[in-house]
């Protein structure tokens, strides 16, 4: 299933609402952006560049990492099954993403 421009931003929507809370506000996320790609074996996943503001000490890899877990579900009920691969970008480097 391809994902729709529509789905995008509704992805982007969520994400940006879950990182909120999953961070507890600690960090300071500007936006969120997402893009529907093909890997090597042409399966579609969903890149997604998260944009904070701040010292990057203050992202915990413990959240980072936990963070897939809690999308998983809000994903499926916008009808994606794609795999989010995340990326958390600096704002200061954010002028650099090509999307």
């Amino acid at each position: 299933m391809s994902i729709s421009e529509d789905q995008t931003r509704q992805v982007e929507a969520m994400i940006s609402d879950n990182l909120q809370i999953h961070h507890r506000n600690k960090v300071a996320f500007q936006s969120v952006r997402a893009k529907p790609a093909l890997d090597l074996d042409n399966e579609e996943y969903l890149s997604v560049w998260v944009i904070y503001d701040g010292d990057p000490h203050s992202l915990d890899p413990r959240l980072l990492n936990s963070f897939h877990r809690v999308i998983v579900e809000p994903l499926r009920n916008l009808g994606i099954h794609a795999r989010p691969s995340i990326s958390y970008i600096h704002k200061s480097e954010a002028h650099e993403l090509s999307i």
